[in-house]
């Protein structure tokens, strides 16, 4: 017994001693004001449903195949999954050492000296929520996409004006917003139903990557797939044009640090966390590379599916492949709830981020912010 007092003792010692090379109080070891509720597989399903790395591909399709096409999304998927696995790996590693909320930002306050610490930790904070603000924006606006698509492919006297689309837009998030703030702490069985929406995502991968090529009647040259470059960027030099496609296969993994900013609500959070990370990027690459290819040899002219009337190219290459408008559809709805429950991960995901910069007194109203986001044993999203 005198022993496990004397290890526990010394174990705070050295973690104090090791935070205190860092310029902000790394909070998730020592006692942790959140309710730890997220297991192994529900910290994955949360990564999954942010990332759903086909879902992303299928959204910004159009970018790709306007700068580089085939070429840049094929190779471009490979090289992203590579970079972010390297990524991916030193996240993981650091988050097996400093599992918490704060994630990159805790990490450079302890790793970088002390003349720099506290200004690379602020910026790193900073950059970290106005990403993390970024991405709810770009998943609203994909899910707004795979709303309206669906609109005005049935109803082809609808004209859409632009800020009809910035209406729906706003109501999504306004949606959001409000379950999180008020709805959260009542509707608990929202994180079991996690897995209900990896699953049909899955499904719903395993269906379009198999049923467009089989039902295609198109047959596709590969030297010209992973061969011929298009540069449609209006001027620019291909690699220029290259770099421009990578937006696509980046979009596919763009909320890696998801299960970072979870750390303090896991079980277990130094093994948790670390695997989560990981496998969020084999899993990544595994359903978007398939997915690409699926679709790069369902139909030949995908350059034709940028004219679209519905602005969704996807859509179009879906509905030419399967010769079925209504199979094209019932794709498109899963994406759109796919997008629904990624958009809901983002705001739940990117709320313990800025509570967790407030909580180090990085935000104006940063009292005020922690405050609110601690009603009960659970923090509110803002």
């Amino acid at each position: 017994m005198d022993g496990d007092k004397r290890k526990q003792s010394t174990d705070k010692n050295e973690l104090e001693v090791e935070l205190a090379k860092g310029q902000v109080a790394v909070t998730g070891n020592l006692e942790m004001p959140m309710k730890r509720k997220f297991s192994i597989l529900s910290i994955i399903a949360v990564g999954y449903n942010i990332t759903n790395s086909w879902v992303a591909i299928a959204a910004s399709f159009a970018i790709a195949i306007k700068s580089g096409g085939a070429v840049s999304l094929l190779y471009g998927i490979i090289a992203v999954t590579v970079a972010m696995l390297c990524t991916g790996l030193t996240l993981a590693e650091l988050a097996s050492v400093y599992p918490t909320a704060g994630g990159q930002y805790h990490f450079t306050s302890i790793l970088a000296s002390r003349r720099w610490s506290r200004g690379l930790s602020y910026f790193s904070g900073l950059a970290a929520v106005f990403s993390w603000i970024t991405l709810g924006a770009s998943i609203c606006i994909a899910a707004t996409q795979a709303l309206m698509a669906i609109v005005i492919r049935w109803q082809p006297t609808y004209e859409a004006k632009a800020w009809h689309l910035f209406l729906v837009y706003e109501l999504f998030n306004a949606v959001v917003v409000v379950y999180n703030i008020f709805l959260t702490n009542k509707t608990l069985w929202v994180y079991n139903a996690g897995w209900h929406t990896v699953i049909l995502s899955l499904a719903t991968f395993i269906v379009i990557t198999i049923a467009c090529p089989a039902r295609s009647s198109t047959e596709i040259n590969s030297k010209d797939v992973w061969s011929h470059f298009v540069n449609g960027s209006g001027g620019w030099p291909d690699g220029i044009s290259f770099l421009t496609g990578l937006s696509t296969p980046q979009f596919m993994l763009s909320g890696l640090d998801a299960t970072l900013h979870l750390a303090e609500e896991c079980l277990e959070p130094e093994r948790i966390v670390p695997k989560a990370v990981v496998v969020t990027v084999i899993v990544g690459f595994f359903t978007a590379f398939p997915f690409a290819i699926g679709i790069i040899y369902s139909f030949a002219d995908v350059s034709a599916s940028l004219d679209t009337p519905t602005g969704y190219p996807i859509y179009y290459i879906w509905e030419k492949a399967t010769q079925s408008p209504a199979a094209a559809t019932v794709f498109m709805a899963a994406t759109f709830v796919v997008s629904c429950v990624a958009l809901n991960a983002v705001h739940q995901t990117s709320s313990r981020l800025t509570w967790s910069f407030a909580r180090d007194e990085a935000l104006f109203f940063s009292r005020k912010l922690v405050s609110l986001s601690m009603p009960s044993s659970d923090q509110r999203s803002w």
